[in-house]
């Protein structure tokens, strides 16, 4: 996992076009559910199992651990999630969610809720068939894709081989349908790490987004777990990081898309996070402890603590005017 940067859009209309949906929401949308008491999206972990080994892994994932969540805890936040007026859910997965042996389950508990699933997903299990799965239960796709290059894209993925099945997961949600023009947004993205290794190919991965109807996530790394200890191999300066973004602003600026970066997440207004021991966190970053979901009766309990009250009035201090359009984990 990795930390986000966010673009500041002007038109509304124009988000449309750029956003993912179920995974993008407006900073006015975030504001009006905070004041209603609502939720617009929860975020789940389902397990720290995974397929690869990214080099940039804040969360060092990989194995899964002895006391993860159970399934039925899952679709209980969910549940709880819906109570709040949830239109997503955004499955995170820890390590790759595709792989959690409940995940069509869960895919098809959330739709049959009439609730968006957003699936994040290094796309190592995503076939045609799998594809298709997802396009029918109505999921967004955020898939990652860090390079063009296959020695790039094998070294950051830290698994031989993963560069050809990732492309052809590509392929396959391209033809499964995923990036036909859709009223209210995309419904694929790709995401994309800023590493020393891939920094100079950032502006071709986001115009080849802009150019298939594919929302462009750009990352930055948080440097714990395996990304600290890969830190000189990877970590870009701050220059470079301070360019790439100047860099891809400058591309949307040929595309017709105005914005400005605003390097701050706003998820703690409309959403809530549960992470695979069953802590209750505003976003995945922020790896606090004080708010077990079992310990409490429903969501609602932890939602009007005084913690995530005070977590909800941060906006205050930032420009209340920007629309915002996330760029997110």
């Amino acid at each position: 996992m990795v930390r986000c940067r966010h673009l500041v859009k002007n038109a509304g209309e124009m988000m449309n076009k750029t956003n993912l949906i179920g995974y993008s929401y407006s900073l006015e949308e975030g504001k009006l559910a905070r004041d209603d008491g609502r939720l617009l999206s929860v975020r789940v972990e389902t397990s720290l199992a995974c397929n690869m080994r990214c080099r940039y892994c804040a969360w060092d994932s990989g194995v899964p651990l002895t006391d993860e969540i159970g399934f039925d805890t899952l679709k209980s936040f969910i549940s709880d999630g819906i109570e709040k007026g949830i239109r997503s859910v955004i499955i995170i997965g820890g390590g790759e969610p595709t792989i959690y042996k409940h995940f069509r389950e869960l895919v098809e508990f959330i739709d049959s809720k009439g609730i968006i699933p957003v699936v994040i997903t290094n796309g190592l299990t995503v076939t045609p068939e799998f594809s298709t799965f997802l396009y029918e239960h109505n999921c967004s796709v955020l898939l990652k894709n860090d390079s063009f290059d296959e020695e790039t894209q094998n070294y950051l993925s830290g698994v031989q081989g993963a560069f050809k099945k990732m492309q052809a997961s590509l392929k396959n949600l391209i033809d499964a349908g995923f990036t036909k023009e859709h009223e209210e947004g995309l419904r694929l993205g790709l995401s994309f790490v800023a590493t020393k290794k891939n920094i100079d190919e950032i502006g071709r991965l986001w115009r080849f987004c802009r150019d298939n109807n594919i929302y462009p996530n750009l990352e930055l790394l948080n440097p714990i777990g395996r990304a600290e200890e890969n830190a000189d191999a990877i970590i870009p300066e701050h220059e470079e990081t301070n360019r790439i973004i100047n860099e891809v602003k400058n591309i949307d600026e040929e595309y017709g898309l105005h914005h400005k970066v605003q390097p701050t997440c706003l998820q703690h207004l409309y959403s809530m996070y549960l992470n695979v021991e069953g802590h209750v966190q505003p976003c995945g970053a922020i790896r606090i402890k004080d708010f077990n979901y079992s310990d409490y009766s429903s969501l609602d309990e932890c939602y009007d603590s005084p913690y995530f009250k005070r977590i909800r009035g941060i906006e205050k201090h930032l420009d209340e005017k920007a629309e915002l359009t996330y760029f997110n984990m």
